[in-house]
C-alpha cells in the first residue's frame, strides 16, 4: 500500500511538471509570429470575400478536386477520339481482301508450284 501511494505521488508530481511545460510552451506559442498559410489561394479568397477560413478551405479543396477531374476526364476523351480516329484510318487504309485465285497464285508462287 506504501509503494502504491509513493507511486501515485511520483506520478502526480510528474503531471505538474508536465502542466508546467505544457503552459510555457502554450505562451510561446501564442507570442510566436503567425505562421504563413498552408493554402495561400485559400487565404487569399478568405481576405477578398471576408468568408471563414474554414469554409474557403473546404471550398477551394472541392473545387480543386473538380478542376482535377475535369482535367482528367478531357485527357480520358481526348484519348479516346484518338483511339477511334485511328481505328477509322486502319480500317480505311487495310487492303482489300483478295479472292481465291489470288490467294492460290500466291501460294503457288512460294511453293513454286505454278
Amino acid at each position: 500500500m506504501r509503494h502504491r501511494l509513493q507511486g501515485e505521488l511520483a506520478t502526480a508530481e510528474e503531471a505538474a511538471v508536465l502542466d508546467k511545460k505544457i503552459e510555457e510552451l502554450a505562451g510561446k506559442l501564442d507570442r510566436a509570429p503567425a505562421v504563413r498559410a498552408a493554402n495561400t489561394h485559400a487565404e487569399v479568397i478568405v481576405r477578398l470575400m471576408h468568408l471563414a477560413r474554414e469554409d474557403t478551405e473546404a471550398w477551394y479543396a472541392l473545387l480543386f478536386a473538380l478542376a482535377v477531374e475535369a482535367a482528367a476526364m478531357s485527357v480520358l476523351l481526348i484519348a479516346e477520339r484518338d483511339r477511334r480516329c485511328s481505328a477509322r484510318i486502319r480500317q480505311a487504309v487495310r487492303p482489300r481482301r483478295r479472292c481465291r485465285f489470288h490467294l492460290l497464285r500466291g501460294y503457288a508462287w512460294k511453293h513454286a508450284i505454278l
